[in-house]
């Protein structure tokens, strides 16, 4: 008999789990305060929401990072991407509206989690221009939960989407290349 596995309780495992242990098996969660199930009003109600806060006195400046968190039982698709947008925004405008945060940096930041990246269409080209995004698939079994962080696409070849030309294969090659002897 197959093991029935739901969105919520991928979201128990990460909301109850030590944030160490949920490290050791993959996903590279650090936050001070975590929420579940954030009522945004009209931009929806977000699964998880961590804030993560850093006071840096040397310069004078406060920072926050919020990270979305938005679970899916299936794959991750640009629909995932964007319900995660759409509770960025909210928050951002709830925020403005109700905080007056001096001195602060505050960062945005979304997580999508789901057993499988969605290759159809341009999903991945466009999740790559987005740099304040990590993607990682989760894997159930009888070991429990384990993660692997997805955001490799655009650094791979091999990771190219069938029907993309030869000659684009190459030009991206050359990009790649090009682009990692600057990193050295």
């Amino acid at each position: 008999m197959a093991i029935q596995f739901l969105e919520r309780d991928l979201e128990d495992i990460i909301f109850n789990a030590p944030q160490d242990k949920l490290q050791e098996r993959g996903l590279d969660i650090a936050y001070d305060v975590i929420k579940r199930q954030v009522n945004l009003g009209s931009y929806g109600i977000a699964d998880m929401v961590t804030f993560d806060y850093f006071n840096l006195e040397t310069f004078g400046e406060k920072s926050l990072i919020i990270t979305v968190y938005e679970l899916k039982k299936g794959n991750i698709n640009v629909q995932a991407l964007m319900q995660a947008a759409k509770y960025v925004k909210g928050i951002q405008r709830i925020l403005e509206r109700t905080l007056n945060i001096k001195n602060t940096r505050i960062e945005y930041k979304i997580c999508l989690v789901g057993c499988e990246l969605d290759y159809s269409g341009g999903f991945l080209l466009l999740t790559d221009l987005i740099d304040c995004l990590e993607m990682y698939t989760y894997r159930y079994d009888f070991d429990g939960i384990s993660f692997e962080f997805r955001n490799e696409f655009i650094n791979s070849i091999e990771n190219m989407p069938d029907g993309i030309s030869d000659y684009a294969k190459d030009i991206f090659s050359t990009l790649i290349d090009q682009t990692n002897g600057r990193r050295k």
